[in-house]
């Protein structure tokens, strides 16, 4: 339909350490090796306003691909893999890419994380992002959202097709393997007098 906005691309990268870091698509080192569940990038992908072309990158599994041709580009962290996200997040940047953070590292330590991104999201993702978003293509994007305990029965329900045919899961001897890929959310930490989450930061 003319004067209908193009939808918004929206790459959601996932890094990883260089001892696991997939050399090629498909190809993750070590077929034994842990790798955490892509459940919390679903649940960010599924939380972008409707009609975002989300495209999810797990390091595990698929090298990044700078040339990618994102409208925004985000990145989700813990403490062990910060500095690979910020190296990340700088090569986009200077790519001029738009790049917004969140996770529990940014939302522990929001002002060293915001030196590598445009935007950082501190707290839990479904509180901010659908504001994030619309900022974002208004052209006012701000510097950090903030986001209170979400409401568990309104969460949005992720889409796993986005990963489907990925080796998110590592291969199991166990006689279901079926039950063992299958990832579920039962419940969160109670929110702390901190407003943390109940969460404790990882020492450096």
């Amino acid at each position: 339909m003319e004067g209908r906005r193009p939808a918004l691309r929206f790459l959601l990268v996932s890094p990883t350490s260089p001892l696991w870091r997939a050399r090629a698509a498909g190809r993750p080192r070590g077929a034994r090796s842990h790798r955490f569940s892509m459940l919390t990038s679903l649940y960010v992908a599924a939380s972008m306003p409707p009609g975002t072309r989300t495209r999810l990158v797990d390091e595990d599994v698929e090298p990044v691909d700078f040339d990618f041709p994102a409208d925004l580009v985000g990145l989700s962290l813990l403490t062990y893999n910060a500095p690979r996200a910020y190296e990340i997040a700088d090569e986009f940047r200077r790519r001029g890419r738009t790049v917004v953070m969140g996770g529990y590292h940014p939302t522990f330590l929001p002002d060293e994380a915001a030196a590598h991104a445009d935007a950082v999201c501190v707290g839990e993702a479904e509180g901010t992002l659908s504001a994030l978003a619309r900022d974002f293509e208004a052209g006012r994007l701000q510097p950090r959202y903030v986001a209170g305990p979400v409401d568990l029965g309104g969460l949005p329900v992720p889409d796993r097709s986005s990963c489907a045919a990925r080796p998110t899961s590592p291969p199991t001897r166990c006689r279901r393997p079926a039950a063992a890929r299958t990832r579920a959310a039962s419940a969160r930490s109670a929110p702390s007098p901190a407003g943390a989450s109940g969460r404790v930061p990882w020492t450096r």
